[in-house]
């Protein structure tokens, strides 16, 4: 009985050795067809020559990447120098005589560098003002409305940043 035990476990063996021989030949001519569509036809190319264009296009997406980092800096850089802040303060100059037509509007970039525009309604008249101020501070006095204007303005930038 013994011998039949061993002759059993032998047919067994040699069964699943016939299996994963049939299944190790259909694996290499699943390989076998997928490397000649890959390496032959009228577009083929060897590895190498693949390897290589794949390489040379990795080097122009970084230099092209570099391009853009340096345009981007130079935007940033750009934008700050463009309007960011501004501030309007509406007031009465004539106590009353003609209502809150007046106005001021500080206009500045992030360096506190722009001008403010103040506006003075009449009855019969209406002047405009201008003034250049740097980095916060102007050649000539500035009033209250116009103090009020540069502090609104950096005041609600403050905010917006915050958020």
């Amino acid at each position: 009985m013994g011998i039949n035990y061993i002759g059993f476990i032998g047919i067994f063996v040699g069964i699943l050795a016939l299996g994963l021989a049939t299944w190790s030949l259909l694996q290499l001519r699943s390989l076998n067809a997928l490397r000649k569509i890959f390496f032959t036809g009228s577009t083929s190319k060897d590895l190498e020559a693949v390897i290589h264009e794949l390489t040379e296009g990795l080097h122009t997406l970084q230099s092209n990447q570099l391009i853009l980092e340096n345009r981007i800096k130079n935007l940033k850089n750009d934008q700050l120098l463009g309007i960011q802040k501004a501030g309007v303060v509406k007031f009465n100059p004539f106590d009353g005589a003609s209502g809150n037509l007046s106005f001021v509007i500080a206009l500045l970039d992030a360096h506190n560098t722009g001008m403010i525009i103040t506006s003075i309604h009449g009855r019969e008249q209406n002047r405009i003002y201008a003034k250049q101020i740097t980095e916060g501070k102007c050649d000539i006095q500035l009033t209250q409305e116009e103090l009020q204007a540069i502090e609104r303005a950096n005041t609600h930038h403050k905010n917006l940043i915050s958020k």
